[in-house]
């Protein structure tokens, strides 16, 4: 019993895409994003927390590199996001919710007082 809860989540077969996503996203969205309202980041920094994103997605939705003609290829991220879209339409790039979370903390800070 003890061993299959050491078993990480997107390895287990017992739960369904949608709740591996769903965990998966409300933990990255949760660590990740922690204070992100003051954050000011470079692209370079942004793809990084991209890559982060989309190596979580694709374990969680099993994808993995496949061999053809001696040519290893990759799923593309418009694949992955398709397939994304399909179990929770809802879902978007941890960028969006950022800057969302960003604009409504200045829009608290422009319409407090100076006191």
């Amino acid at each position: 019993m003890l061993a299959a809860l050491s078993k990480p989540l997107y390895a287990r077969n017992a739960a369904s895409r949608v709740t591996k996503l769903a965990v998966l996203r409300t933990v990255m969205l949760t660590q990740l994003t922690f204070g992100a309202e003051t954050w000011t980041l470079t692209e370079a920094e942004w793809q990084k927390i991209h890559v982060f994103e989309m190596q979580g997605m694709r374990k969680v939705l099993g994808l993995r590199a496949t061999k053809i003609d001696d040519q290893i290829r990759y799923p593309r991220n418009a694949d992955v996001w398709k397939e994304i879209q399909k179990l929770q339409p809802a879902m978007g790039p941890i960028r969006g919710a950022v800057e969302r979370r960003q604009v409504v903390f200045w829009g608290k800070m422009l319409r407090m007082g100076k006191d």
